[in-house]
């Protein structure tokens, strides 16, 4: 089997994006749109490897724009979007590793960069 490839920070922000910009388009097609694509990410992610970050993503703005679906506050469900977004960032600066070295850190040799004080300090 062929060894999967690295992660990318795309796979994060294509679902965020999706969602800020269908739904600043269109406010009933756009959340559906953000949950298309919450969908499909993990066909497209199939042959590469996942960070937790890719996980939450996808499972947090499908949730959110389910919420936008059923209640329709779009200003409301646009602000928690953002929050959630930057929680989540934020968030990560409290674990072992935040959010941009899982991502960054295969661009030196993998986990081995977590070993290196120079790259990440707790």
């Amino acid at each position: 089997m062929k060894e999967k490839r690295k992660p990318s920070m795309m796979t994060l922000l294509i679902p965020w994006m999706a969602f800020w910009i269908a739904v600043s388009i269109n406010e009933q097609v756009g959340p559906v749109i953000a949950l298309l694509v919450c969908a499909v990410m993990p066909l497209i992610t199939y042959r590469m490897k996942i960070t937790v970050y890719d996980v939450i993503t996808f499972t947090v703005v499908g949730a959110l724009s389910t919420g936008l679906i059923l209640t329709g506050y779009v200003n409301v469900w646009i602000a928690v979007v953002y929050l959630g977004f930057g929680l989540m960032w934020l968030l990560s600066c409290l674990t072992k590793e935040p959010l941009c070295a899982a991502y960054v850190k295969y661009n030196y040799h993998g986990d081995d960069a977590l070993l290196n004080p120079i790259y990440i300090s707790i």
